[in-house]
């Protein structure tokens, strides 16, 4: 059999939304062209998004649990999985403040071919190293991650994490109230609560994410949000890691990659880094 890699879009902002389907059907041809058989399906999050108007499949979704109850809805429509299959998943956002050009989608294209259909757990996507070192979520330790807006998990990891990709239990440890003593539950490690709260609080002289501001009563609401998707993702490493699963990074790596993107950065008038 075959081995095939399988795409799983995800789609919130309207504006976004062609954009998106156009990078993961090029995608797709790649991956045929490397001899991968597989499908595209992509999940609507936001009920605006005229679904007859997008070039492949689709599946409704009501948005509960953002990007990664959107994935894990995708995940599910896919079904069974043997082993000699893999599935990339692609936020909308790639198109937007991350620059997925011509480096990370070759790297992403290359791990995707190399994991697939390998017994050892895989997963691909930008790595980041902690700066603060190790912290824990409930009870897993993690010292790194694979950022969620474009990545690839093999069967073997899938399976490994009993394929949830969403756990709706992690969302009670946002209390999303106005102040910073109270933003989080009391359980969670302090040393991830502090490298959060300078993550999306920070000052402009910290190492932040770029739309970190002050904590209150106004956007607190919108924080939690993003609060609980940072933490599935950083969950999701730590289920990786803890399975011992190998981790590719997308990041340009060598002199050559390294420039190649940095123009691309630069015609496009965008930083050269990844958030």
């Amino acid at each position: 059999m075959a081995n095939s890699v399988h795409i799983v879009t995800l789609l919130y902002y309207p504006e976004l939304a062609q954009d998106t389907v156009a990078c993961a059907t090029q995608l797709a041809r790649k991956l045929a062209l490397r001899g991968h058989a597989g499908s595209l399906l992509t999940v609507v999050n936001n009920p605006k998004i005229d679904r007859a108007r997008l070039r492949c499949e689709t599946v409704a979704h009501d948005n509960t649990g953002l990007e990664f109850g959107g994935y894990q809805r995708g995940l599910d429509m896919l079904g069974t999985l043997s082993a000699t299959e893999s599935v990339v998943f692609l936020n909308d956002t790639c198109m937007s403040h991350h620059v997925f050009g011509v480096v990370p989608r070759a790297n992403l294209l290359a791990a995707a071919s190399d994991m697939t259909g390998r017994m050892q757990p895989a997963a691909a996507g930008v790595v980041t190293d902690s700066q603060v070192g190790s912290f824990s979520i409930r009870g897993l330790a993690l010292d790194r991650w694979v950022s969620t807006w474009a990545f690839v998990l093999n069967h073997a990891a899938l399976q490994g994490l009993q394929w949830r990709i969403y756990e709706p239990e992690l969302e009670q440890l946002v209390t999303g109230a106005p102040t910073l003593d109270a933003f989080w539950d009391t359980g969670l490690d302090p040393r991830l609560v502090g490298h959060l709260n300078v993550w999306l609080f920070g000052s402009a002289d910290q190492h932040r994410w770029y739309g970190a501001q002050p904590l209150s009563a106004a956007n607190a609401p919108g924080f939690a949000r993003k609060a609980r998707a940072i933490l599935q993702e950083k969950y999701l490493s730590a289920r990786l890691l803890q399975q011992r699963a190998r981790l590719y990074s997308i990041r340009p790596a060598g002199i050559g990659q390294r420039l190649l993107h940095r123009l691309q950065c630069a015609r496009e008038g965008r930083p050269r880094g990844f958030v």
